[in-house]
Order: C-alpha cells, then structure tokens, then sequence
C-alpha cells in the first residue's frame, strides 16, 4: 500500500478534473449507487449527482464506513505531528 500526502492528491485530482467545483467545510452525510452515477448527500443538506466518488478522507474514513459498513479499528503505531 503507497500513500500520498492530501496537497499531492488534490493537485492530480485537480489537474485530471479541472472544472468540478471544490468544496469546502461539508462533509459527505450519504451516498446512493447505481449502474450509471452515485447520488450525494452532504452536510449541508444539499445533493449532488456524479459519475464517480473519491473518498480520500483519511484513516478514519466516514466516506469508507457509509460504503463497507463499520469495520474494527486496527492501530498501526502511526503517529504524525
């Protein structure tokens, strides 16, 4: 498994998909799938309709527990300060 600092990843994202909006301070509340887009609830309320869903939201990923369900917690001795 790589890992990739966040700046790094937005500025691929970024540069891969210039004219999707970026938004800040929502988070991401639900998700719906279906064969041809992925619906979006966000904090805030609003929904949004897209082909594909990046969840890059970190260890304790509340993008990858709406999507595979709670899962244990497996400490890994990392530490960042």
């Amino acid at each position: 498994m790589g890992t990739i600092l966040r700046g790094d990843l937005v500025d691929i994202l970024r540069s891969a998909a210039p004219d999707v909006p970026l938004r800040e301070g929502v988070g991401l509340e639900h998700l719906e799938t279906s064969a041809r887009h992925v619906m979006v609830r966000f904090s805030d309320g609003s929904t949004r309709q897209f082909d594909a869903v990046v969840g890059a939201d970190g260890m304790h990923s509340k993008v990858r527990r709406i999507v595979f369900g709670e899962e244990a917690d497996h400490e890994m001795g990392w530490g960042l300060w």
